[in-house]
Formats: C-alpha cells, sequence, structure tokens
C-alpha cells in the first residue's frame, strides 16, 4: 500500500512515512528516507521545519527567537532564470551572486538525502548548529 502524507510537522512526518520528500515553493528542495531528518546537515528550509518542532528544554524558544532575529546576508538583482532556488529569499545561509544568478544543482549529501543547495554538507552542518556561515 502507498500513499501521500503531506503536513509541515516534521515530527508526524517521520513517525509516519519511510521516505521524504521536502517542498518549497512546488520544487523539491530535499527527498531521502525519514532518517535523514534525524539530524543536520540540511536544506535550508528542511531546518526551519525541523527546528520549528518544539523542545522540552529550558532556553529552547529563546535560541529560536536569536536565529530568526538575525538579518539575511544582502543580495543582488535576481537572473531572469525560473530554476532558481525559490528560498532564497528567506534563507540565512544564501550565497549573493550565486544563489540569486546560478540554479543549484541536485546533489546528494553523506547522509544519503538528496538537496538542492549551493553550500556544501559541512557548511550547512555548521549553520543549523546556529554558527553563522561565511561566502
Amino acid at each position: 500500500m502507498s500513499y501521500m502524507f503531506i503536513s509541515h510537522d516534521i515530527s508526524t512526518v517521520r513517525a509516519i512515512c519511510d521516505d521524504v520528500m521536502v517542498l518549497y515553493a512546488g520544487q523539491c528542495v530535499e527527498a531521502g528516507q525519514r532518517d535523514v531528518l534525524a539530524a543536520p546537515p540540511h536544506h535550508p528550509y528542511t531546518g526551519l521545519l525541523v527546528d520549528s518542532v518544539p523542545a522540552l528544554r529550558p532556553g529552547w524558544l529563546d535560541s529560536r527567537r536569536a536565529l530568526t532575529g538575525t538579518a539575511l546576508p544582502s543580495m543582488g538583482p535576481a537572473s531572469e532564470s525560473t530554476e532558481l532556488c525559490g528560498f532564497r529569499g528567506r534563507c540565512h545561509v544564501r550565497i549573493d551572486g550565486k544563489c540569486n544568478v546560478t540554479p543549484p544543482s541536485a546533489r546528494q549529501l553523506p547522509s544519503g538525502a538528496v538537496i538542492l543547495c549551493h553550500r556544501s554538507a559541512a557548511e550547512l552542518e555548521r549553520a543549523q548548529k546556529t554558527e553563522p556561515v561565511t561566502a
């Protein structure tokens, strides 16, 4: 039996599904087995979804506020390509001159997930541990 389950609740998705596909603006930004969502690195949007699940520990909400309160890196004008990353306008690790000009190609992370992002797995992992990433 197969079925499609659609939700923003990553905890529920991981509990129900074997394979996960994360969509942003109708574009698949990450896909893989449910275990790939267990730990970074993730596509920046997947990371946002994973981080939105409340943790029952002191200081969790304050750490989320610190992440969402940071300014986004500058971004120049976008190319005319319709294949650019749809998440670039909200992405805290975007690269000016790359994310707004060149479409990302699908590549595999060490976890086995396939993502669309210009950042390396190491850069994404650092960013998702709340460390700043530089271009």
